[in-house]
C-alpha cells in the first residue's frame, strides 16, 4: 500500500455508502472509488448529458478540496478521442452529434466576493503570443447576473470547446490571486438546436476549502435553495444555476493521509445539496487522488 495513502480515511462500503475515518457513514445515489476510469464516470453522468444534449438546460458542477480531482474528472487528459478525456469532452462531441445548430461558450471565475472575472475575454489565435501573466484580470457581471459584459464565444466543432476550457483552465490559475483566492469557475454553453429551441449545458468547479463561506458552503446552500442570500457570492452563483432544470453534483474526496477533515466537509456538503433542492438535483461521490494536468494545446483562431 503506498504510505501517502489511508483507506480508513475514506472508504466506499458499496450500496451508494462512504464512511469516514469517524465511523460516519454518507450515503449518495452513487459511489466510484479511484479506479473508477473516466468513461465510467462518464458513463454515471450520461443520462443527465444526454438532457443536454436533447435540449434540456443542466449543470454538471464538480466539489472537493484541492488534489482530488475535479480538473482531471471535467477536463481529464489529452483530446477528444483519448482514454483520459473527462467528463466534459465527452459531452462536447455528444452536442455535436446531436444536431446543434449553433453553440456558444462563455467562462467566468467567480471569487468569494461576488466579483467575476471573464476567463475567455483575450483568447489568442496561432499568431498572437499568450497575455501578460501579470496584467490586471477583466471583471465582468453586475453583482447579480456573472455573465453580464462576458465574451461569448462561438464554437463549431468540439474540438474549439476542448481549447476554449484549456485557455480559461489556465487564465484562471494564472490570475488566482489577483482576486479573492477562494473561487470557483463556470463554463456556460448555450446551444440552438436544429427546431429554434434553445438550452444551456454548465459546467462548474468548486473547491473545499476551510473558509466557512466559501464558494463550496455557499452552492450547497444555492443548490438546497435557502440561505445562499446571505453570502456576497450567493444571488450570482443562484443566478447562473437559475435557467438550469437538472443538477449533477459530482463531490471528489481523496484517501491521502491527512485528509480526513477535507473529505467530511466535502461530503457533508453534498449531502446539503442531495437532501434539500428545490430544483432536481443529484448527488454522486466520486474519490480520487487526483491526475497529472492536461498537456497544453495550441487555440484556435478567435471566431
Amino acid at each position: 500500500m503506498d504510505d501517502t495513502r489511508d483507506p480508513d480515511v475514506v472508504r466506499p462500503l458499496g450500496d451508494g455508502t462512504w464512511t469516514i475515518a469517524d465511523g460516519r457513514l454518507f450515503e449518495f445515489y452513487e459511489v466510484l472509488d479511484e479506479t473508477t476510469r473516466q468513461e465510467e464516470i462518464f458513463d454515471q453522468c450520461y443520462d443527465l448529458i444526454q438532457l443536454g444534449a436533447e435540449g434540456t438546460s443542466v449543470a454538471l458542477l464538480v466539489m472537493g478540496p484541492k488534489g482530488c480531482g475535479r480538473k482531471h474528472t471535467i477536463r481529464g487528459v489529452g483530446g477528444l478521442s483519448e482514454v483520459e478525456a473527462g467528463i466534459a469532452p465527452r459531452t462536447f462531441e455528444e452536442i455535436f452529434e446531436s444536431g446543434a445548430s449553433g453553440v456558444w461558450a462563455s467562462m467566468v471565475a467567480i471569487d468569494n466576493y461576488g466579483g467575476a472575472e471573464d476567463l475567455l475575454a483575450f483568447l489568442p489565435n496561432a499568431s498572437q503570443k499568450p497575455r501578460d501573466r501579470r496584467s490586471s484580470p477583466v471583471m465582468v457581471g453586475d453583482g447579480n447576473d456573472v455573465w453580464v459584459g462576458a465574451r461569448t464565444r462561438q464554437a463549431k466543432a468540439p474540438q474549439e470547446l476542448v481549447r476554449m476550457l484549456d485557455h480559461g483552465l489556465s487564465e484562471s490559475q494564472a490570475n488566482h490571486g489577483n482576486i479573492s483566492e477562494e473561487r470557483c469557475w463556470l463554463l456556460r454553453l448555450t446551444i440552438i438546436w436544429s427546431n429554434d429551441v434553445r438550452s444551456v449545458v454548465l459546467f462548474g468547479s468548486f473547491e473545499v476549502t476551510e473558509p466557512a463561506d466559501g464558494p463550496d458552503e455557499v452552492l450547497s446552500y444555492v443548490l438546497s435553495g435557502k440561505g445562499y442570500d446571505q453570502y456576497p457570492i450567493g444571488p450570482p452563483l443562484h443566478c447562473a444555476l437559475s435557467a438550469v432544470q437538472r443538477t449533477l453534483l459530482v463531490t471528489c474526496v481523496s484517501p491521502a493521509k491527512g485528509a480526513g477533515e477535507q473529505a467530511r466537509k466535502s461530503l457533508e456538503l453534498a449531502l446539503r445539496a442531495q437532501n434539500k433542492k428545490p430544483m432536481p438535483a443529484i448527488s454522486h461521490a466520486i474519490s480520487g487522488l487526483g491526475a497529472p494536468p492536461a498537456p497544453p494545446s495550441k487555440l484556435s483562431p478567435e471566431q
